[in-house]
């Protein structure tokens, strides 16, 4: 198969009922292999580069469910390849607990070498089963090189009267990683 070297843009969309991936997780991966075979028939080498993606998609799908407000939500996922860089983002309602969480996991990324990160939870966890894992995250800095950020936009819930936020987690990746 002969790939196109020009700067080409592929881009795709996905969303789905917050509710429908947690009482289905097998969607999570679906979606990520439907996603990443996408994405990578535009690579110069689809079959590997479809394995990678999925599971970089399917952890930062994953990472979004449970960072998510257990609510009646749309969980979007956004991936596109463009100027030699693959980038995924997923976009939720996290409360500021969730928020704060997530912010913790990547300030522990930027600035910690991701296999101490790795180990560092790996023990952690074994401590506090109830701890909220972000391992997916450090996988994809570790494994892929991933540059990971957050946007947050407050919101408010009329419902219960208190502050939400609008969370995108992006992952971008270069696309030679995948060659």
């Amino acid at each position: 198969m002969s790939v196109d070297p020009s700067p080409a843009t592929c881009a795709l969309d996905v969303s789905c009922p917050r509710k429908d991936l947690v009482a289905d997780w097998w969607r999570c991966g679906l979606s990520a292999d439907y996603m990443a075979a996408f994405l990578a028939r535009h690579l110069a080498d689809p079959s590997d580069a479809e394995i990678a993606l999925s599971t970089i998609i399917n952890e930062l799908l994953e990472c979004t469910v449970k960072f998510s407000l257990p609510r009646d939500q749309v969980v979007s996922l956004h991936a596109t390849w463009s100027d030699g860089r693959i980038r995924v983002e997923t976009t939720q309602w996290s409360s500021a607990a969730q928020v704060r969480l997530l912010r913790g996991w990547l300030g522990r990324l930027a600035t910690g070498n991701p296999e101490t990160v790795w180990l560092a939870h790996l023990e952690e966890s074994a401590r506090d089963r109830a701890h909220p894992s972000g391992l997916g995250l450090v996988a994809l800095v570790k494994d892929y090189d991933a540059k990971l950020t957050l946007d947050v936009d407050e919101g408010h819930d009329p419902a219960t009267s208190t502050a939400i936020f609008r969370v995108t987690l992006r992952a971008v990746i270069a696309e030679d990683r995948f060659t």
